[in-house]
């Protein structure tokens, strides 16, 4: 499975357009999904809460979700919720 590159800004200003693209995703794929936060360069609560929705989405259907390579910054926003990447 290849990792989907995902960045660089998880931020309010590109929630609806993130959250738009991950429905997308979330509905064209029935196998695993995984994405690659490498390059995610900013990310705020919004970002978050879109991770934590399509990891909820994924278990509630029966599909892994990877996520893979997290940056500092998303390592330090799941950090701050008292969450794992």
């Amino acid at each position: 499975m290849d990792a989907l590159a995902l960045g660089p800004e998880w931020t309010i200003p590109q929630a609806a357009e993130l959250h738009q693209t991950l429905l997308a995703l979330l509905e064209a794929e029935f196998g695993p999904l995984a994405f690659d936060l490498s390059g995610v360069e900013s990310i705020d609560s919004s970002g978050v809460q879109l991770l934590v929705a399509l990891r909820a989405s994924c278990q509630a259907r029966g599909q892994e979700l990877s996520l893979q390579q997290p940056s500092s910054a998303v390592r330090a926003a799941f950090a701050v919720y008292g969450l794992q990447v």
